[in-house]
């Protein structure tokens, strides 16, 4: 069952949030993967889940996406707004930028997973060029319309030193200075790629999701996807963590930690030792 739970406009566009299966949990859960960190496979995985459990299930960022609504421009009608006024699985989310004026997300369990930026940004690349969706119209079809003609002109080093991943590199930044807030579980892509298994159970279990063997195989069956190789014109381009190794230059590698130090050393992509011969540089 679809449950509308807000009709409204965005730049002279109407929207509609809506809510599927009747429901509701609990306590609100919120799902957010960093863009090019596993964020399909976590919100894939979500929505199999709340559809065996009946629970409501909300992706508000995927919805604006197609509504050409840029995730940090959500107005407050949408976020706090609806998340204030209905408990539900959110998801679909890639930053927490506005999340942090709702209540519910500050108090209520967060799943959170990031991925090492040089990778991501890697992927970002690749993405851009050749599988990564376009919403019909609106800003968000222009932001990525825009990137994906730069991706085509530019080769990987340019692109990423002409700052087009940033927005990865701040929201792990951001995320990286919020881990102080209750009931958050934070995952890295590298430790959960080729253990799905124990990963599912682990934050099903912190965000009280009942999850019983035949559920946990059906969702494994469906979503434990290992490519034999690199294909860059697909989706799952490859998921083997390091490939940055393959394709970024020093002087890229070195534009990624300058600019996302804080959050390579709070989730252990950079040790001391890196970090203290960088600041000598």
């Amino acid at each position: 069952m679809t449950t509308v739970l807000l009709r409204d406009e965005f730049e002279g566009q109407p929207f509609e949030i809506t809510a599927e299966y009747d429901q509701p949990p609990e306590n609100s859960t919120f799902f957010v993967g960093v863009a090019k960190s596993g964020s399909t496979l976590l919100h894939m995985i979500v929505e199999d889940l709340c559809d065996a459990l009946d629970e409501r299930i909300c992706n508000i960022s995927d919805t604006c996406f197609r509504a050409g609504i840029p995730e940090r421009k959500l107005p407050p009608s949408i976020v706090p707004g609806v998340t204030a006024n209905n408990k539900a699985n959110y998801y679909g989310f890639r930053n927490i930028g506005k999340l942090m004026t709702c209540p519910s997300f500050r108090e209520d369990p967060k799943i959170l997973l990031v991925r090492d930026p040089r990778d991501a940004l890697t992927s970002l690349y690749f993405s851009m060029q050749k599988s990564h969706s376009l919403p019909k119209s609106g800003r968000t079809a222009e932001i990525i319309s825009e990137q994906r003609e730069k991706a085509s002109s530019m080769d990987i080093d340019e692109f990423v030193c002409s700052g087009n991943g940033d927005f990865i590199l701040f929201t792990l930044n951001e995320i990286a200075s919020v881990l102080w807030l209750p009931n958050l579980h934070v995952s890295r892509y590298e430790d959960i790629i080729f253990k799905k298994k124990e990963w599912i159970q682990n934050f099903c279990e912190f965000a009280k999701k009942p999850l019983d063997d035949a559920l946990l195989d059906r969702i494994l069956e469906k979503h434990d996807i290992v490519p034999n190789g690199e294909d860059s014109s697909r989706h799952i381009r490859q998921v083997a963590p390091g490939n940055y190794l393959k394709h970024l230059s020093a002087s890229s590698v070195q534009y990624i930690e300058n600019k996302c130090e804080k959050a390579m050393t709070v989730f252990g992509y950079l040790d001391n030792k890196t970090t203290e011969t960088r600041a000598e540089l």
